[in-house]
């Protein structure tokens, strides 16, 4: 690849055979099977589903380069989790499952906030679960956003409202 010599090719792809073996040990300590931990104080990240999507690339790779089916074992758990066998036993793929995702936090596929808008197509995947987008949490990217745009946390509902200069009074209503 690329004009790399061999030794440097031999590395690289030991390190990412290495890096799927370390994804296939924590998939074995989860009770969901996903290759990824918690973070701190047991938390998952905002886009959550995006480390299991990047450590799936991984294991497939692993298994290019070692022909081993135990990376494939890997892919598979994790795109059960993807899919469906996860606490929310929630597939996280529209219009795949017996619950699919249908109304993702998304700017032009928001139908069930704007009728003119569409809906979400088939195939498209969820950032996932996460532990930090609520309206206490002032340092998730969602809640800093409306906070840049004047809108402010304003209860435990899950809604924020805006002051304008006008005196309305919007909301985005982030529980559906």
């Amino acid at each position: 690849p690329g004009g790399l010599d061999a030794g440097s090719v031999a590395a690289l792809r030991a390190s990412i055979v290495a890096a799927a073996d370390n994804y296939l040990d924590v998939i074995e300590t989860q009770g969901y099977r996903l290759p990824m931990k918690p973070g701190n104080g047991g938390k998952y990240p905002w886009g959550s589903n995006s480390f299991v999507l990047n450590d799936m690339v991984i294991m497939g790779l692993a298994f290019d380069f070692t022909k081993d089916k135990k990376y494939v074992n890997g892919v598979v758990a994790s795109m059960d989790y993807i899919l469906g066998r996860n606490p929310k036993v929630q597939s996280y793929v529209s219009g795949y499952g017996e619950r699919p995702l249908e109304n993702p936090h998304h700017r032009f596929f928001a139908h069930s906030k704007d009728p003119k808008l569409p809906t979400v197509p088939p195939g498209v995947v969820s950032g996932g679960p996460n532990s930090g987008l609520d309206s206490r949490s002032r340092s998730s990217p969602i809640v800093l956003m409306l906070i840049m745009r004047g809108l402010r946390p304003a209860s435990r509902s899950g809604r924020c409202s805006a002051a304008r200069s006008t005196g309305n009074q919007p909301e985005l209503d982030s529980s559906r």
